[in-house]
């Protein structure tokens, strides 16, 4: 979501944040990128076999979430960027299979939870969106 607002100004050569102000506000763009077609029916068949697929996404935990939520993952544990920092390489290999959501993911932390997947011995897919 983001909030759009003006303001004219005069001929200038740039524009500094001490013009974000005195603006009149137009209103709000709503983006909704829905789950692919079929991905819920993709995600039953590990569950069908007593697994559950797990979503990485460079999306905000709380749109991560709420996604996961519209394909079968609600009550999901989430992971941030910010809580991988925090983890060495083999407490994310411990932690990896018990993490239904990394949101907020940077590129180079796909690899690191792909290759901690591998390690950790694990067989399934993994989605990974934007």
């Amino acid at each position: 979501m983001l909030g759009i607002a003006y303001r004219d100004l005069p001929s200038a050569k740039g524009i500094s944040r001490d013009d974000e102000k005195d603006m009149t506000f137009l209103g709000f763009l709503v983006f909704f990128d829905p789950p692919k077609a079929g991905i819920v029916k993709t995600l039953a068949r590990p569950q069908a076999v007593g697994r559950i697929g797990q979503m990485i996404t460079g999306d905000n935990a709380l749109v991560a979430a709420s996604v996961g939520a519209q394909v079968g993952l609600s009550g999901a544990t989430v992971a941030t960027a910010k809580d991988l920092h925090a983890l060495s390489d083999e407490a994310l290999r411990a932690r990896v299979n018990s993490i239904d959501i990394f949101a907020e993911i940077e590129p180079n932390q796909k690899e690191r939870i792909i290759l901690a997947f591998r390690k950790a011995g694990t067989w399934w897919a993994t989605w990974v969106t934007g």
